[in-house]
């Protein structure tokens, strides 16, 4: 079965794409691609191939949260033809700034080249009205890690493709043919993926910040607490007390953490319920040989069954 049958509405989002096409491609040039994280870079490459030079604005083993809009940054934005965000306000801290400097209106919010990839998923816990900063680092929109999910990388690229097409048009069939590639890969890995972690479906775990909801929805898993109080906010004594209770009472015997935060709370609640901490890379880049979004799904699934195998319980 097609994935993208699983995805009614991106027929939606691509069919209302009507910006206008600024001009052609040059036949001896290759579209100037920025992603805001490597996975869309990964995804970029994937889609546009020999005809786009991509480039990340972060690497795999920073939190794209804070990212300082260095002057490179900018001359890097202000030379773009196409502009890849996570969207769902995960780079609000920075990319407005860096756009504010880089004075491109190629990649502004409105213009083709600018390709928010939140707009084809279905996002999770959004938090609807009434939000403010006391409830910490809350994304209005919904939760902004969607490309943990490999049907939304899909979908995440095919959109990507849709506004290739629009940039470079005559590059509209080749591009279509490498998001179909993408999308047959994603298609034969995805059960195998799957299937790595069939047989601990239903398994409790915690996270240290919602990164995993998505993941954790495709493969199976529940995400039974988060190891920050609330997103963003560091967690107390006393928070971390509740959740060694939480592990005793519930089993839970997986931690998740990224590689950028602190590991000093993590160890504690190790040290009083044999809890293991599993540290997982969140992007493309995030560990030793991890250069593509399918080699991030191969190393996500064979670590995790491998804790859950050496958890025992």
């Amino acid at each position: 079965m097609k994935i993208l049958r699983l995805l009614p509405f991106i027929g939606l989002i691509l069919a209302g794409l009507s910006f206008p096409v600024f001009s052609a491609w040059p036949a001896w040039g290759k579209m100037n691609v920025l992603a805001t994280t490597t996975d869309l870079a990964a995804l970029a490459r994937a889609v546009g191939g020999e005809r786009v030079e991509v480039t990340s604005l972060t690497s795999g083993l920073q939190d794209v949260h804070f990212v300082d809009p260095k002057p490179s940054l900018i001359h890097q934005a202000r030379r773009a033809d196409a502009l890849i965000l996570v969207g769902a306000d995960l780079e609000a801290g920075w990319l407005p700034p860096l756009l504010g400097s880089a004075r491109n209106g190629k990649i502004l919010p409105g213009a083709p080249g600018h390709v928010d990839t939140s707009k084809a998923v279905k996002l999770l816990d959004a938090p609807g009205a009434g939000v403010d900063r006391s409830q910490g680092d809350v994304h209005p929109q919904g939760n902004p890690h969607h490309w943990l999910d490999p049907i939304n990388a899909v979908a995440a690229a095919r959109l990507i493709e849709a506004r290739f097409a629009r940039i470079d048009p005559g590059g509209r069939s080749y591009f279509k043919g490498q998001a179909d590639d993408f999308e047959r890969t994603i298609e034969k890995r995805l059960p195998e993926w799957q299937a790595r972690l069939a047989p601990f479906k239903g398994r409790r775990v915690l996270t240290y910040h919602r990164s995993w909801d998505y993941f954790a929805l495709r493969f199976g898993l529940v995400v039974a607490g988060e190891l920050e109080p609330k997103p963003g906010i560091p967690p107390s004594a006393a928070h971390l007390a509740r959740l060694a209770q939480k592990i005793k009472d519930e089993r839970i015997s997986i931690l998740i953490k990224e590689g950028h935060y602190e590991t000093q709370s993590a160890r504690f609640l190790a040290e009083r319920t044999g809890l293991r901490i599993v540290e997982l890379p969140l992007s493309v880049g995030g560990a030793p040989g991890v250069e593509t979004y399918e080699r991030l799904m191969d190393v996500l699934t064979e670590t995790l069954r491998g804790a859950f195998q050496g958890a025992g319980r």
